[in-house]
């Protein structure tokens, strides 16, 4: 809490600032005693009127009393029903609770005195207040050629150190998958990190729509110069010999 009164979590500030300020706007200019006397007022009045008696003669007193094996046979149903509703509950429950403590005795067995729960909140004791001589200046990622940025995008000399964060259901084990963020069906994801100079900067991205057409368009094209150029070909064979 002294954090976020302090603003050294901003994010948390910010919002519960913005919140409150919004509140204050609404209950401060809503005028929230006439909704409310008269949102009670239609409610009262439109199911509580003397039109209601009307409801009852041509819709309640229409239906059909149950007999007393029906209205057995429905709280039979119904405790049935909440029986299994019970039970399921309960299994997933009892999942839960016994994969928490698989989970926390692997990661006891693996890492034992290293476990380390990360906080969401700062907790430090005290504040990091820069120094005025210090200074900080935004990453620029150097331009890459299409072959150079592909393969560091697919995971080349880049090394993922697994952490603490375990996978698995029967036998958890660590995460140990490489780094990997080369897109699908496309050279490169970071288009704006190319070499404005290499060859691959002016490759357009092409959509999946546009690539079905331009295949659809090349195998009309085979299938009509097929149909009707090999024919011609053939009776200019024919005639040459």
């Amino acid at each position: 809490i002294k954090n976020i009164i302090i603003w050294e979590e901003s994010y948390f500030a910010a919002i519960i600032s913005l919140t409150s300020v919004v509140l204050a706007i609404a209950l401060a200019f809503v005028p929230w005693a006439l909704i409310f006397r008269w949102s009670s007022r239609i409610i009262v009045w439109t199911l509580f009127g003397p039109w209601m008696k009307a409801v009852d003669v041509f819709y309640v007193s229409k239906l059909k009393p149950l007999t007393e094996e029906e209205l057995d046979k429905q709280e039979h149903e119904a405790k049935k029903l909440r029986k299994e509703r019970t039970k399921e509950a309960a299994l997933q429950a009892r999942i839960a609770r016994e994969d928490a403590k698989k989970l926390k005795d692997m990661k006891k067995y693996m890492f034992g005195k290293f476990i380390t729960h990360v906080s969401v909140l700062k907790l430090d004791r005290f504040r990091d207040i820069p120094l005025p001589q210090s200074e900080a200046k935004p990453y620029e990622q150097k331009a890459l050629p299409m072959s150079e940025l592909a393969m560091k995008e697919a995971g080349k000399d880049r090394t993922r150190i697994p952490g603490q964060q375990l996978i698995g259901d029967m036998v958890p084990m660590l995460d140990t998958s490489g780094i990997n963020d080369a897109p699908t069906g496309q050279p490169t994801g970071e288009k704006a990190l190319l070499d404005k100079s290499s060859p691959g900067a002016k490759v357009e991205k092409d959509s999946t729509a546009n690539a079905v057409a331009k295949i659809s368009g090349v195998v009309a094209a085979a299938a009509v110069v097929t149909w009707f150029g090999v024919p011609l070909m053939i009776s200019a064979v024919k005639m040459i010999w």
